[in-house]
């Protein structure tokens, strides 16, 4: 039971070791106490309060200990054997089955059997017939709200706003099942019978274009937490650019995120409709943090080239993430076919000539005084920068960004034990046989199941990342959430991000259009994240020889 329980605490989050400090560019002011300038405040943290295992005790953390000798030999000695003649050859087996079948019989969940229509083009809207953003009876609508991270969402609606200054409703297809959720938040506050009555309540199915279209005509934004996204939400994206109506969710299915791209984005610049996926722990902080870095570069003339981010994250999965992941990966195959990658796509539909190289680690690598080893969200993470940055550079300028993301240890020994223990999980995950035996003996979670409030009391999430310019400076930030960001401050970038759109529309640079939350909302997030508890700082470094990054 210890084993498999591990196995599984490990599945969609490397369990990462603190470091006891932290790698930077060679240079005297990394190794000497100095000051990290907060992002748009006069408000300053001190670099050791910040990084130092201090601050995770005085919230009440612990670190995970590292790997001694004992359990880097029996993982190399019996589990890695046991994985690679037993559980990877099984999975193996599964996905082809998996992908034979759905090349023969479909999909069984594409866009058109949940409701979604083709492309939209501009001349299939009438802009004039939109109903004005200040007539609509929501400020935010809460889609999926009876799903797991939908209903912390909601809670989170519930808890910081009770002063009635956000018009928000929940939506789903089951209106017994969304007034008992309702009722069941409120008394898991502890708010009382009555303090959610103002709480408007939709009722929504996903196949149903009409009912998606009444919901959004609602409101000014739609933040969903329905997925797989790639099921469910190519409907409600549609119907969102078409009444003029921002959106939100937290998706990490980036090839459904292109076709979204390509399907309808003109239409949503067209309408104003600011569509954003990407906005939970798949990709806020790595994508704002990049952003702000980007930003700091260029305001000393220079373009950012290089970044390393140091990923440090305890937490657990979810049953519905576990469901997309292997909706996304049983659909590898079917995805769209583009004329150019869409995440380098500028604001204006052109080809950006701004390149990201992925240099994400894979295997444990040593850089600086640290381990990395790979990180389950890095190939998200590296799609969201590469998306960001286009429509940030554009076509004007012919430059190109290395980078490197991974989970940070203190020694080989632990990035060796935590990534088989990572790769194991995911092959349990994406081998039907063996995830039907973990469901049945409770190591993964069933859809709408997730951690305990006590286990995401206790996550964590830290990422400290580095960023070099084309000019030889250096930057560096580090973003902290106290809470478990997988899914209880998920649900809190997401709510952020719709109120962003929702009650600031005119501090957000782009006007309509499918874009990022990096982008389009950057800073401005991270302050309305910085009042519910985020930490966010970051710090010019000189650069005194060659870059250890």
């Amino acid at each position: 039971m210890l084993v498999r329980t591990r196995i599984f605490s490990f599945l969609l989050t490397s369990h990462l070791r603190r470091p006891s400090q932290i790698a930077l560019m060679d240079s005297p002011s990394s190794r000497t106490r100095s000051k990290f300038s907060s992002s748009s405040s006069s408000s300053s943290y001190d670099v050791d309060s910040l990084l130092s295992p201090k601050l995770l005790e005085d919230d009440g953390k612990r670190s995970l200990p590292t790997s001694g000798w004992g359990k880097f030999l029996g993982y190399v000695g019996v589990v890695t054997p046991i994985y690679l003649t037993t559980v990877l050859p099984v999975m193996i087996g599964s996905q082809i089955v998996t992908q034979l079948s759905t090349k023969l019989l479909g999909s069984g969940g594409s866009d058109v059997e949940s409701g979604a229509e083709g492309s939209l083009s501009v001349d299939d809207v009438n802009v004039s017939s939109l109903i004005p953003l200040n007539e609509r009876a929501y400020d935010v609508v809460i889609l999926g709200f009876t799903g797991f991270t939908g209903r912390l969402a909601a809670a989170h609606l519930a808890k910081a706003y009770q002063d009635g200054s956000v018009k928000w409703a929940v939506a789903g297809r089951n209106l017994k099942k969304v007034h008992d959720t309702l009722a069941s938040v409120a008394e898991e506050l502890d708010l009382g019978p009555d303090a959610l009555k103002n709480v408007g309540i939709i009722e929504c199915d996903t196949s149903d274009n009409e009912a998606v279209t009444n919901m959004c005509k609602q409101t000014r934004v739609v933040c969903s937490t329905a997925g797989p996204f790639a099921k469910y939400g190519t409907p409600v994206v549609a119907a969102c650019a078409r009444t003029g109506t921002s959106y939100a969710d937290i998706t990490g299915e980036t090839e459904w995120v292109k076709s979204m791209i390509m399907k309808y984005g003109d239409v949503a610049k067209s309408t104003g409709a600011r569509i954003l996926s990407l906005c939970g722990h798949d990709s806020v902080p790595w994508d704002c943090s990049s952003q702000h870095l980007a930003g700091m570069l260029e305001a000393k003339g220079e373009k950012v080239k290089k970044i390393v981010a140091y990923d440090e994250v305890a937490g657990a999965p979810s049953g519905g993430t576990i469901a997309t992941i292997v909706h996304a990966v049983s659909t590898l195959t079917q995805g769209d076919k583009f004329a150019f990658d869409p995440l380098l796509a500028t604001e204006e539909g052109t080809k950006s000539s701004y390149k990201v190289v992925d240099n994400n680690i894979a295997f444990p690598k040593r850089i600086g005084d640290k381990y990395l080893g790979a990180f389950v969200m890095a190939a998200c993470n590296v799609q969201a920068v590469k998306k960001s940055m286009a429509l940030r550079y554009g076509d004007k300028y012919e430059g190109k960004l290395a980078y490197t993301e991974g989970s940070s240890h203190p020694d080989f020994k632990s990035a060796f034990c935590t990534q088989l223990e990572l790769f194991m999980g995911m092959s349990v995950v994406l081998s039907a046989p063996l995830r039907a035996v973990a469901i049945a003996l409770g190591g993964v979670p069933k859809p709408g199941q997730g951690p305990s409030k006590k286990q995401m009391e206790r996550g964590w999430l830290r990422v400290h990342m580095v960023a070099e310019g084309d000019k030889g400076s250096a930057v560096e930030s580090v973003i902290y959430y106290p809470r478990d960001a997988g899914y209880r401050d998920t649900a809190r970038m997401l709510v952020e991000s719709g109120l962003c759109m929702a009650l600031q529309p005119d501090k957000i640079k782009c006007s309509g259009g499918v874009m990022t939350p990096g982008y389009a909302l950057g800073d401005l997030l991270i302050e309305r994240l910085k009042v519910g508890g985020t930490k966010f700082a970051s710090r010019d470094v000189k650069v005194g020889g060659a870059s250890k990054l």
